[in-house]
């Protein structure tokens, strides 16, 4: 985990804080590249997948009940 000094008040031509340096966890943005080709494909296919599950069972009831009621 990293840290980072935080200053809530504008920081002085000194390097002061007037109202005293707070300690932060720094969190990395997120970086494309830093993604894998696979994970990529896997991410964007499941973006496909999880509504045409429900999608799918939906239709089926639709056709299973047509057909009972003939």
């Amino acid at each position: 985990m990293n840290y980072v000094l935080v200053c809530d008040e504008p920081i002085t031509a000194a390097l002061e804080c007037s109202s005293g340096w707070k300690v932060t966890a720094y969190t990395q943005s997120f970086d494309i590249s830093e993604l894998s080709p696979e994970t990529a494909l896997s991410y964007f296919s499941a973006g496909f997948i999880l509504p045409v599950v429900p999608l799918a069972a939906a239709l089926g009831v639709a056709v299973l009940l047509k057909s009972i009621k003939g």
